[in-house]
């Protein structure tokens, strides 16, 4: 069983915790940060309330290149330079740049398990390329996404041809009638940040939907 804590969001959860607009989530047993929201100080002083301490963090993925997810990231990088972290190679050369000097870079180009049953899509999307996460157990896939751009639908189509999908964690962005349609089937919806149409996803999807915010705590 993995434990993920919501570090950073504008969805309000706890109120121990700052809710400011963007992302990042904790992966406790893999000692994992996913994105760094849109400002250093918010998430050091949210990980501080999650008891979580900038060098407990051993590895850190980055899902894309919006400020809102990598606004955290100088701050985090001046409190440790020894994490693992992962980026695509689709990333500005400057954010590369700033992987590269701060940190052990590794560019993920495909679909990687980078933790025992925790997998990386690798670039999906056209426009805006963008990596989610997978987190594996005994009833299927979880997975964590931090704004979808390549839409849901396309990020879960991926992800089935390697197991089934049970749960959706994060931000689903602009979200098409496909997309609605997709998360059929999927029993643990916690979407928010920046998802649109939430309301009819709590609509159509209500016995599985989970009213989730910074401070709150998946345990998948």
């Amino acid at each position: 069983m993995f434990t993920v804590i919501e570090i950073y969001n504008n969805c309000s959860f706890d109120s121990s915790f700052r809710s400011e607009f963007g992302y990042s989530c904790y992966i406790k047993e893999a000692g994992l940060l996913f994105d760094t929201g849109g400002n250093g100080d918010i998430l050091l002083k949210n990980l501080e309330a999650a008891g979580i301490g900038p060098e407990d963090i051993e590895r850190l993925v980055i899902s894309h290149d919006h400020w809102d997810h990598t606004g955290g990231l100088k701050v985090f990088f001046e409190k440790n330079k020894y994490v693992d972290a992962y980026f695509l190679n689709d990333f500005s050369e400057g954010l590369l740049e700033a992987g590269r000097k701060n940190s052990s870079l590794n560019i993920i180009r495909g679909w990687t398990e980078i933790y025992p049953d925790i997998f990386l899509t690798g670039s999906l999307g056209d426009d805006i390329k963008e990596q989610s996460l997978a987190i594996r157990s005994d009833s299927g896939y979880f997975v964590i996404a931090g704004c979808s751009h390549p839409h849901i639908c396309n990020i879960l189509s991926f992800i089935r041809k390697f197991g089934e999908v049970k749960g959706v964690i994060g931000g689903l962005h602009d979200v098409s009638d496909d997309d609605l349609r997709s998360l059929s089937g999927i029993d643990y919806i916690a979407v928010s940040h920046c998802t649109k149409r939430i309301s009819e996803i709590e609509e159509m999807y209500g016995p599985c939907f989970k009213k989730s915010g910074v401070g709150f705590v998946h345990r998948i």
